[in-house]
Order: C-alpha cells, then sequence, then structure tokens
C-alpha cells in the first residue's frame, strides 16, 4: 500500500512540520474516520468498502477497535422489508441513464414498499437519494435518523428479493 520510500518521505514531513508521534496518531485517526464517515454515508459499509478500511487501518497502525465492521446489510440476500415507507428525493441514474421518479416509484410499489411524498419523522423510513445530497429532504432525514439509500443501492436491495424472476429495472427512455 505505501512504500517504503513513500514512509520515509512522509517520516521527513512530519519532522518538518514538528508532529509529535501523538500527532501524527491523531492525524491518522482523524483521516481514518473521515474514511468511515464516507463509507457511512449510504448507512452501509459494504463488504468492498470495508476491505478498503482494512487496508488503509493496517497501513496508518490504528487500534484494533478503531475498524468499523461490515454491515451484515450488505448480505446478498438482504433486502428492504416489505412495507417499508419510503421517499425519493432528487435524480436517479442507472447505468448512466436518469429513471424517472415515477418508476422508481413503481419500482418500489412492485417491491411491497409504501412511496411516500415527504420525509417526516414517522411518515418515511428510507430516503432513497444521493447520499451527499443536500436537500431539504435529506436535511430532514439525517436530523431525524432515518436512512438514505443510493439509488443504485435501492435497486439492487429490491433486484436481490426477487433474483433473475422478479420485476425488472425500469426502462428509461432515450433522452
Amino acid at each position: 500500500m505505501i512504500e517504503a520510500v513513500e514512509q520515509d518521505t512522509l517520516d521527513e514531513l512530519a519532522a518538518t512540520l514538528g508532529l509529535t508521534p501523538y500527532q501524527r496518531r491523531e492525524v491518522h485517526a482523524a483521516y481514518f474516520q473521515s474514511l468511515v464517515d464516507a463509507a457511512q454515508r449510504d448507512n452501509v459499509i459494504t463488504a468492498a468498502e470495508h476491505r478498503l478500511l482494512q487496508k488503509v487501518h493496517a497501513a496508518l497502525m490504528l487500534p484494533a477497535g478503531d475498524l468499523p465492521k461490515a454491515d451484515e446489510a450488505n448480505s446478498s440476500g438482504s433486502t428492504i422489508p416489505m412495507g417499508t415507507s419510503v421517499c425519493f428525493s432528487g435524480e436517479a441514474f442507472m447505468d448512466g441513464m436518469p429513471v424517472p421518479r415515477r418508476e422508481l416509484e413503481a419500482m418500489a410499489r412492485a417491491n411491497g414498499l409504501k412511496p411516500v411524498a415527504t420525509v417526516t419523522k414517522r411518515g418515511c423510513e428510507l430516503l432513497v437519494a444521493d447520499p451527499d445530497s443536500h436537500s431539504t429532504k435529506a436535511r430532514n432525514a439525517r436530523k431525524w435518523g432515518i436512512p438514505i439509500l443510493a439509488p443504485e443501492r435501492f435497486w439492487s436491495l429490491c433486484h436481490a428479493r426477487w433474483g433473475s424472476h422478479g420485476p425488472k429495472p425500469p426502462a428509461t427512455e432515450p433522452g
């Protein structure tokens, strides 16, 4: 991951900046936490994200307790529970093509979910949006602890319920 020459250069930089070993550990921990936060933006640490976090964690020589676990919800058989109320925000893309909101709502209904128009404390259990969104819906979801799921992840979880025998991804019209 980090070559010996690169490590020497980093050590020299830290010495030039006058960083103590304690300060270096703090910088490493803050950097690692920023990676964990980024991985958790969609409320799931996937197996692939976890493998990358493990590599960085080892390279930074951080304490074992700092490494979060991969989410069980990411297993290939996981789905969104039937009856979950779901709200959509922003634009969604599948394979680079825009997907109209009405088609996402139809996919939700086909998977036993309840599309809702707004994010409220009790009326919405899941928001499908860009995890980095700053929309009012996303801000409210974060404030009330409502999970935000990327549209691509939403599709994969809906697809996991049915496999190749269930609803297909929405058909998009060429733009």
